[in-house]
């Protein structure tokens, strides 16, 4: 990606980020924003951080959730996997992933050239939303995975 391209979105994800009253930090050297997002549920105040990535193509809004790494021996992986794909199939616009180094993330893609205001928008309130509802929702069925989130 030529410096113009990468300055060229960054720039509009920024001002995206700052018309939204969004906190963020930039990162330029690993090419990422991070934004430390906070909800409540319950009594509870949770932070997780919402990592927006890019490349020439492509921009990635991800939230990881846990490592599977923690995951307790205890815990059905094949309950809480079906669950995951469940949920990703009846909520809009929220898609939860496994990457490659064993976390559980709640992420949205969308291509550099449809990059507007409303698309951005839209992705970067479903991670936050699969956040949410991954702590409100899906946790109170696998108590155990309370401990190792974020």
């Amino acid at each position: 990606m030529s410096e113009g391209e990468y300055k060229g979105i960054l720039e509009k994800i920024t001002s995206y980020l700052n018309k939204l009253n969004v906190e963020y930090q930039l990162s330029a050297e690993k090419n990422q924003i991070t934004i430390p997002f906070k909800f409540k549920v319950n009594d509870s105040v949770y932070t997780c951080r919402i990592f927006i990535s890019w490349t020439k193509d492509w921009i990635l809004c991800v939230a990881p959730l846990l490592s599977l790494s923690k995951f307790p021996p205890e815990v059905d992986r094949e309950k809480f996997f079906k669950r995951l794909l469940l949920e990703t199939y009846y909520l809009y616009e929220v898609t939860y992933g496994v990457t490659k180094g064993d976390t559980v993330v709640v992420h949205a893609e969308t291509s550099t050239k449809a990059l507007s205001f409303e698309n951005f928008s839209t992705e970067l309130k479903s991670v936050a939303y699969g956040a949410m509802h991954f702590v409100e929702k899906i946790l109170p069925d696998f108590e155990k995975l309370s401990n190792i989130i974020f």
